[in-house]
C-alpha cells in the first residue's frame, strides 16, 4: 500500500519528461533512480544517496537538494546564472552547496550550516540569513531590503562593503549578522542594543 498523498503516485524514470530525462542523464549519469513520484505540479525523483530532484510538470528543474555530507555537482550549481555562481564561490569558499531552487522569480540557494541566499533571475544577490546563535522560535527571516531605513543606513555606513550573513525579526528586535562575525541587534524603535 502506498502511503504518500492520495494525488502522488509512483512512476518510472521512463514517465518522466524528455527535458528531465536528459538532466538526470547530463548531472547524475552515476547515480541510482531510488524512486520517481509524480503529482498534479511536479515530478520527484530521488536517488540512492539521497540526493532529490524535482521537476515542474513541464519537465524544466525545479529543485536540486542533497543531504549534508553530499555536495550537489558543480554542473547543477552551474545552472544558477554566473553572478551567482561567482558570488557563493567568493563569499563562501569551501561551503557545500545543498540545495538549489529555480523559482518563479528568484533562485534559492541553501548552503551547509543552514545559510540561505536569494538571487534575481540574473545572478544578483537579494538577500542572506542564516541561524542565529541566539535560538529563539519566535523569529522570522526576512531579507535587508526590508529592514527599516535607518537601521540599512546604520549598517551601511558603519559595515560598508561587508556581507550581510543574515537577517532575523522577533516581536521585539532585529538581529543581523554580517559575514565578518559582527552581529548586531535593533529595537524595533531602531536602537542599537
Amino acid at each position: 500500500v502506498d502511503e504518500d498523498d492520495d494525488d502522488t503516485e509512483k512512476v518510472f524514470v521512463e514517465s518522466l519528461p524528455d527535458l528531465s530525462k536528459a538532466f538526470i542523464k547530463t548531472h547524475f549519469a552515476s547515480k541510482t533512480v531510488k524512486e520517481v513520484k509524480k503529482d498534479k505540479d511536479s515530478y520527484e525523483v530521488e536517488f540512492t544517496d539521497k540526493t532529490e530532484v524535482e521537476f515542474y510538470i513541464s519537465g524544466e528543474w525545479k529543485k536540486v537538494e542533497t543531504d549534508n555530507n553530499n555536495p550537489l555537482p558543480q554542473t547543477t550549481i552551474a545552472l544558477l546564472p554566473e553572478k551567482a555562481v561567482s558570488y557563493i564561490s567568493s563569499t563562501y569558499p569551501g561551503k557545500i552547496v545543498k540545495k538549489i531552487e529555480n523559482k518563479k522569480d528568484v533562485y534559492e540557494v541553501e548552503l551547509y550550516k543552514n545559510i540561505e541566499l536569494l538571487f534575481d533571475r540574473d545572478g544578483n544577490i537579494w538577500s542572506v540569513s542564516g541561524d542565529d546563535d541566539d535560538s529563539d522560535d519566535n523569529q522570522s527571516k526576512i531579507t535587508f531590503k526590508s529592514l527599516p531605513q535607518p537601521v540599512k543606513d546604520f549598517v551601511s555606513k558603519h559595515f560598508p562593503n561587508i556581507g550581510v550573513l543574515y537577517v532575523n525579526k522577533t516581536y521585539k528586535e532585529y538581529k543581523i549578522g554580517l559575514v565578518d562575525g559582527t552581529r548586531m541587534d535593533f529595537t524595533m524603535d531602531n536602537q542599537v542594543q
